[in-house]
């Protein structure tokens, strides 16, 4: 539900059109009082202030069950069990996800209602691969209890109102209609009020569709806004910076490499130890910031990694920015057989989870590069890309029969 100090140095960004920047509106006080003890009432406290990070999603794995659900109140543990659920979804645990969400809150408040109704639209989501009308029922159901929240100032309310949009926009992207997908979550940015973790997912998410449709540079301009937004969040932060590395290296190389080296120098000159979501991004934008042509290992280590991160969150938005990212740091490296690989088999991937608007934008992308070609010379790339399939899965082959011959 998450991703993550000064603008880098560079070129100035595109500010992008006035409706998309951020409103300057004082932040309402919560209306859960401070002096609560620690637990899960200073758990949901947090939430309703920072939303979803990535430290607290580390943390629900240190909580147990129990500690989940003893709220002192209704609202305590159906907004602790909501929260925890998307935190478990972030690290892809949908077995817990399920236990969280298994009993339906009682009456509660509209925000706590409208926070577990993300919650389950998110686990719906989950399953469209098996269930596709899950998905629009809790899109339905979701629309509802946004209603009853409606234009309420408080911090619960702010920040529920911004999950919704994010949940909502995922949702639409993944049924196929794009421009209201757009629309929720250009919605969320707008008001400019949410917690920095959402807003910095909704800003990546956002530039992921303008790269898919040809705007590198909006998404330049909403990646950078997600690294300012991002300051106080470590992994955000660096998450989003790499983020911003990669969509660079699409559209300004030179520029997408020296910010790389930058991130590099912020770590005193060592790459992100471990084997998450920045250590194995990191290593990506470095295989990424090569030039064609790629060795078939750091081919097969550039899709192992995409294929790690892809499947990192059940998100439309997360699977798109990604490939679009990738796809197009290898078209401006010399490679566009690979790219076309890239988009062709993240299409395919999406429509087998029934996220089709999203494969759509990676259909989108293939015919770009057709243009740009020519036909004579796409064709030439399909024959190449046939050939790399076959080389490729020798490969893999013989990969898994050294790790067999290893291991015994």
């Amino acid at each position: 539900m998450s991703l993550s100090s000064q603008l880098p140095s560079g070129p100035p960004h595109p500010s992008g059109p006035p409706h998309l920047q951020p409103a300057m509106q004082p932040q309402p006080q919560s209306a859960i009082t401070p002096h609560e003890s620690d637990g899960p009432e200073q758990w949901l406290r947090r939430c309703w202030v920072e939303g979803v990070t990535a430290g607290w999603v580390n943390r629900i794995s240190q909580l147990g069950q129990g500690a989940v659900i003893a709220g002192k109140s209704a609202d305590i543990t159906a907004g602790t069990r909501a929260f925890a659920a998307m935190a478990a979804m972030g690290r892809g645990d949908y077995k817990r996800a399920d236990e969280l969400l298994a009993q339906k809150p009682g009456p509660v408040s509209p925000s706590v209602l409208l926070v577990d109704s993300v919650a389950r639209l998110y686990r719906a989501c989950g399953d469209a691969e098996q269930d596709p009308e899950r998905a629009v029922v809790a899109m339905h159901a979701l629309n509802e209890t946004r209603q009853k929240v409606g234009a309420d100032p408080g911090m619960e309310a702010i920040t529920a109102r911004g999950y919704a949009g994010l949940a909502l926009g995922e949702a639409l992207l993944m049924v196929g209609d794009v421009g209201a997908a757009r629309l929720q979550l250009e919605q969320v940015i707008q008001e400019g009020t949410a917690p920095a973790a959402l807003l910095c997912t909704v800003r990546a998410i956002v530039g992921g569709i303008e790269l898919a449709v040809g705007r590198s540079d909006l998404a330049v301009g909403h990646l950078q806004a997600a690294v300012r937004e991002a300051a106080d969040l470590q992994a955000e932060e660096q998450t989003t910076r790499l983020l911003l590395c990669g969509v660079m290296l699409g559209c300004n190389r030179r520029y997408g490499i020296a910010l790389l080296d930058e991130f590099l120098l912020r770590h005193a000159g060592q790459p992100p130890a471990g084997h998450g979501t920045v250590a194995r991004l990191f290593r990506m934008m470095a295989l990424l910031s090569g030039t064609a042509p790629f060795s078939l290992p750091a081919r097969v280590e550039i899709r192992d990694i995409l294929r790690f991160l892809q499947g990192r969150h059940y998100s439309a938005g997360w699977f798109l920015l990604l490939t679009g990212v990738t796809a197009a740091a290898l078209r401006i490296a010399g490679d566009p057989c690979e790219a076309y690989s890239v988009l062709i088999h993240a299409a395919a991937t999406l429509r087998c989870r029934r996220m089709d608007g999203a494969a759509d934008l990676c259909d989108r992308q293939i015919e770009a590069l057709r243009g740009e070609l020519g036909e004579d010379a796409f064709e030439a790339l399909l024959g190449e890309a046939r050939h790399r399939r076959q080389l490729f899965l020798s490969y893999l082959d013989e990969r898994e029969e050294r790790r067999g011959s290893q291991s015994r």
